[in-house]
């Protein structure tokens, strides 16, 4: 099983700051939810000799604060990968969406246009979400083993991305679109067979959980 979790909530989600590589620390709110996130995969995920969790996360503050968290309640110890980052955005990092509009129209015209051309934007001189899907994925795909749960807490596009190249990679199977999780939120997949998108009731309406 793969599961993928987004760090709690910092202080820039809650102002809607693109945070990119900034090393921002979960705010109260966001302690809160880590606590409600380990609590949940505690109680959803099977730890035993036979089926052993592997826990990585993002070596960004705000991940391994909440894989930290995460780690105690599953009984896991969690080791850190500087390619599990999010998205770098270069110049944006910092700036609120209109703060974008203002100083660089074209690229936001072009970020919030969606599809294709998203994809491929280089936002502030940063690195397109195509480049950040593709270095989790094969993170990712590096480690899936049929004989662990690969647990991994990272951030919102680059965890969304990662997902859809892993769908395209035909190692996950999901019914749609990769979703972008909210804070705190995760997702259970079985990495060889169909998965769903249906939300099952969470510890908090930040956590969801998508299983097969």
């Amino acid at each position: 099983m793969l599961v993928v979790a987004r760090h709690g909530r910092t202080a820039w989600n809650a102002e809607g700051r693109f945070q990119g590589w900034a090393d921002v620390p979960l705010d109260r709110v966001g302690r809160d939810q880590a606590e409600a996130l380990a609590e949940e995969l505690a109680s959803q995920l099977t730890i035993s000799a036979s089926a052993p969790v592997q826990l990585w996360s993002s070596d960004q503050l705000r991940a391994r604060q909440t894989a930290e968290v995460v780690g105690r309640a599953i009984g896991a110890s969690g080791r850190v990968e500087r390619v599990l980052r999010e998205v770098d955005v270069g110049r944006w990092e910092g700036l609120t969406r209109n703060e974008v509009r203002a100083r660089f129209p074209g690229e936001y015209r072009a970020w919030f246009g969606g599809g294709g051309q998203a994809r491929e934007l280089r936002r502030g001189g940063g690195e397109t979400l195509a480049e950040a899907g593709r270095r989790v994925a094969e993170f990712i795909a590096g480690r899936l083993t049929d004989r662990a749960t690969l647990v991994v807490v990272g951030h919102g596009m680059s965890l969304q991305a990662g997902l859809d190249d892993l769908g395209r990679r035909g190692r996950i199977r999901l019914s749609g679109p990769a979703p972008h999780l909210p804070n705190a939120g995760y997702l259970a997949l079985d990495s060889w067979g169909p998965a769903s998108c249906d939300e099952e009731p969470g510890v908090d309406p930040s956590v969801g959980l998508t299983r097969a």
